[in-house]
C-alpha cells in the first residue's frame, strides 16, 4: 500500500471518529504543522496551541473534505490561516509574539533548501528570520519554506500581486540586512 492510500484509509477511519486513526494522522503531520506555525508565529507555545486547535478543528470538519489525499494541504491551509488570525488578533491587542531565545527548528519539508548550506549559516538564517517583522517572516516562510507561489500568497494574505511582490522584496532585503547586522556585531 502506498503512503497516499494509507493516509486516505486513515482519513476515512477518522471520519468515523476512530481515535486510533486520529492519533496516527496526528503523528504523521504534527511536526510539519508545528514547524509551519512556529515559522509564522515565532513563538513555541502559541504555535503548539494553534497546531492542537487546528487538528481538533480538522477532525471535526473532515466531512467537508472531498478528497482524502488532499488532507495535508487542507490542514496546512488551516494552520496558516489560524496563525495569520492570531497575528491580527495580537496586533489589535498590541501584543508581540516573540521568543526571547531564537530556536532552530527541524523540518522534513521539501521546500527548505538547507541541504547545501553549512550548519553555521543555517543558524544565522533561522535566527535572522525569527528577528524580522512578522509580515516579512510570514512572506518568507510561505514562499521559500512552504513553497507557495506569489498567486497563492496573494490569496492567503488577501493582498494584491504587486503588494505581494513588494512585501517579498522588502522581506528579503530585511533578512539580508539582519544577517549583515548580526555579522557586524559578532
Amino acid at each position: 500500500m502506498n503512503p497516499d492510500e494509507s493516509i486516505s484509509l486513515l482519513i476515512e477511519k477518522c471520519k468515523q471518529n476512530n481515535q486510533e486513526a486520529q492519533f496516527e494522522i496526528y503523528k504523521k503531520f504534527y511536526k510539519n504543522m508545528f514547524n509551519t506555525a512556529f515559522r509564522i508565529l515565532n513563538n513555541k507555545e502559541e504555535a503548539e496551541d494553534i497546531m492542537q486547535e487546528c487538528f481538533l478543528k480538522a477532525f471535526t470538519k473532515l466531512h467537508m473534505l472531498d478528497n482524502n489525499n488532499a488532507f495535508a494541504g487542507w490542514l496546512k491551509q488551516l494552520v496558516i490561516k489560524s496563525c495569520l488570525n492570531a497575528i491580527q488578533k495580537n496586533k489589535k491587542n498590541n501584543f508581540l509574539l516573540y521568543d526571547a531565545e531564537p530556536t532552530i527548528i527541524s523540518t522534513d519539508e521539501p521546500y527548505l533548501e538547507f541541504e547545501n548550506i553549512n550548519s553555521h549559516l543555517k543558524v544565522k538564517i533561522s535566527t535572522a528570520i525569527q528577528n524580522i517583522k512578522s509580515n516579512y517572516r510570514v512572506a518568507l516562510s510561505l514562499h521559500y519554506i512552504e513553497g507557495y507561489d506569489l498567486d497563492e500568497i496573494c490569496e492567503i494574505l488577501n493582498i494584491s500581486y504587486g503588494n505581494c511582490r513588494t512585501l517579498l522584496s522588502r522581506a528579503k532585503t530585511a533578512l539580508k540586512q539582519k544577517i549583515t547586522d548580526d555579522e557586524k556585531s559578532t
